[in-house]
């Protein structure tokens, strides 16, 4: 019976994340990833056992689980500085936890051999939760540099930080805490089952999440009109740097921009269209959302990029009408995409065509085949 609490457990908690990412804010995951990271210290396979025949399973594996998802979903789709303070936060939370817990208990109890031990847990689950993330981080970035499916991407990351996580956080604690091997195999064990059926219902959840959308615009903007919040305003030269870090996040998904050569003449294509107001962004409070480049003949659509936090509001629309507005003169207004059976075009292909452009020919470039659609201009 225990351990259908245990999935019950586990398909509530991902549907209740689930959930808040769709109808709240981004910054719902730090507050799951802190409440995961720090219970699944708490509520281990040793302090909280789930005892079923020889297996020895505890919620730890699934709100460890969870967490890591969260690290993978926030490097995969969010800045980097997002990642890394979200990373910051969640170990600064199990460390805050260890102290509170272990000065709670001199000041009731006294000190104890057993208080220094449940201290030393926090800082070796902080440990082995850093290693695997560190593992993890360019396994992720080799395999979306190889242009790999983010359904598949995402498991690998989360199953290798996984596996890290877990070998040496309970081998430590077995061998330094406990001095105890020997339920050390079957807690581990017990722990990868319990991490695989987290996996598989957590997987579940963000293909939901990807389709059904998700809303991460921030909170006090959900009750203005789009055109309030989507402000297209042309780039600036301060712009720059953080328009070349929002491309190097999705380069492998830009033909041609996958060299460090390419990339420097993106730049300086990049200040041509600033100097000619050729180049817009939109700004949701101090992040850039969404960016367009516009050829020099106001024909062709260059560039054009939203990041995933703020996809699905309307703001790949605003940028199109911006410069439909700003190339008025120009009869066609043309541009690229993969074409409709690769994968990288899932989200493109459809958008384009929702908003006029028609698929006219297949082009080549980069000696790889593109879908050129064009939008006639109403005169």
């Amino acid at each position: 019976m225990e351990i259908l609490y245990l999935i019950l457990f586990a398909i509530g908690i991902y549907a209740i994340m689930t959930l808040c990412r769709r109808w709240a804010d981004s910054f719902i995951m730090i507050a799951f990833a802190i409440g995961c990271v720090v219970n699944a210290n708490i509520f281990t396979s040793y302090t909280a056992p789930i005892v079923v025949g020889p297996f020895i399973f505890g919620v730890d594996s699934i709100l460890m689980t969870m967490f890591l998802q969260l690290v993978a979903i926030k490097y995969i789709h969010y800045p980097l500085k997002d990642f890394k303070m979200f990373v910051a936060s969640s170990i600064a939370a199990i460390i805050i936890s260890a102290f509170i817990e272990f000065f709670t208990k001199i000041i009731s109890s006294g000190y104890t051999l057993d208080l220094l031990k449940g201290l030393a847990n926090y800082f070796i689950s902080s440990f082995a939760i850093l290693l695997g993330i560190a593992i993890m981080v360019p396994v992720i970035k080799r395999l979306k540099e190889n242009r790999v499916s983010q359904y598949l991407v995402l498991p690998l990351g989360i199953l290798i930080a996984s596996v890290i996580d877990t070998a040496v956080y309970y081998l430590l604690y077995a061998f330094i805490l406990r001095n105890d091997l020997g339920n050390f195999v079957m807690i581990l064990i017990s722990n990868y089952m319990g991490k695989f059926l987290a996996l598989f219902i957590g997987l579940i959840c963000y293909f939901i999440t990807s389709k059904w959308g998700h809303r991460d615009v921030p909170s006090r903007y959900l009750n203005k009109t789009k055109q309030e919040i989507f402000d297209v305003v042309p780039a600036k030269e301060n712009d720059v740097k953080e328009w070349i870090s929002l491309v190097e996040k999705y380069r492998y998904y830009f033909l041609g921009l996958e060299t460090d050569t390419a990339l420097n003449t993106f730049k300086k294509d990049l200040h041509t269209g600033i100097v000619n107001k050729n180049a817009y962004i939109v700004r949701i409070e101090e992040n850039i959302a969404g960016t367009i480049l516009l050829s020099s003949d106001k024909q062709y659509i260059e560039f054009l990029l939203v990041d995933e936090p703020f996809r699905r509001q309307g703001i790949g629309k605003a940028l199109i009408n911006k410069i439909l507005d700003v190339s008025k003169e120009e009869k066609t207004l043309k541009v690229t995409s993969y074409l409709k059976d690769d994968y990288r075009s899932r989200d493109t292909y459809p958008f384009f065509k929702k908003l006029g452009f028609n698929p006219t020919s297949i082009v080549e470039i980069n000696h790889y085949q593109q879908q050129l659609f064009e939008l006639e201009k109403s005169v």
